[in-house]
């Protein structure tokens, strides 16, 4: 009977190594897991910041296209202003800048005239008026 006591003895034993065994390897697989799904959110996560940085960079390219073609938009009507002005293309000698400005002014306000371009001609003009104005 001592036999079968050794042996029921041993079982019990490699039973319970074989379930410290098992789960520890249990354990194992889903700490595996685990670590594959940070790392997959980590790789989903850096990929939408990658398309939010390439969508602001396109963002930011557009606003420097439109704010590059109002700059062309606004150089180009202060030219035309100028050239208006001069007296020897319009044949009137006594043009006054302040003429020039009021010219200019209702040049502006053509409703063809883009929103934000008008805006930043009134303001243009504005200042011009004011200078004119200090100087008197």
């Amino acid at each position: 009977m001592s036999d079968w006591n050794e042996r029921s003895d041993n079982t019990g034993i490699v039973i319970a190594i074989l379930i410290v065994v098992v789960l520890l390897g249990a354990g194992g697989v889903l700490f595996t897991y685990r670590q594959a799904a940070v790392a997959e959110e980590s790789r989903m996560r850096a990929i939408l910041d990658e398309r939010e940085a390439r969508i602001e960079a396109e963002r930011a390219r557009e606003l420097a296209e439109r704010e590059a073609d109002k700059s062309a938009a606004l150089s180009e009507f202060i030219a035309k202003m100028i050239r208006d002005a001069d007296p020897a293309e319009d044949g009137a000698p006594n043009i006054t800048l302040r003429d020039a400005l009021e010219a200019a002014e209702r040049e502006a306000a053509k409703p063809e005239i883009d929103e934000d371009l008008r805006k930043a001609l009134e303001l243009v003009i504005k200042r011009a008026r004011a200078d004119l104005d200090e100087k008197k």
